[in-house]
């Protein structure tokens, strides 16, 4: 069976140029089931398809 990846994510704490760099490539605001990192922390998905 193939698997294929269907995006990207990461993630920025406390660094608006780190996010909107993200914005400007592609990437929107994504809530994970299981947040992995601090609570103000905004995580950032990019679709690969």
């Amino acid at each position: 069976m193939l698997h294929r990846w269907d995006s990207i994510v990461s993630d920025t704490t406390d660094n608006p140029v780190s996010a909107n760099n993200f914005i400007q490539a592609g990437y929107r605001l994504y809530v994970p089931e299981i947040p992995w990192a601090w609570s103000h922390t905004l995580y950032w998905r990019k679709r690969l398809r």
